[in-house]
């Protein structure tokens, strides 16, 4: 291997590394949105589920 041949592959290993750091840090932002929204996202549907099956329990009396 020359000197472009390792730079070369220095420079890939750099670029590998920075996007698993990307993907580290992606993940983790959307973790934190999870933990920090979910309550918000539950209850809407828990209400959504009641009210769905109190019409439909009452179209079927």
């Amino acid at each position: 291997m020359n000197n472009i041949d390792i730079i070369g592959f220095a420079m890939i290993e750099e670029s590998n590394k920075t996007i698993e750091q990307i993907a580290r840090e992606g993940l983790h932002s959307l973790e934190v949105a999870i933990e920090n929204f979910a309550p918000f996202c539950f209850w809407p549907l828990v209400i959504i589920g009641i009210v769905t099956a109190l019409i439909w329990s009452a179209t079927k009396n």
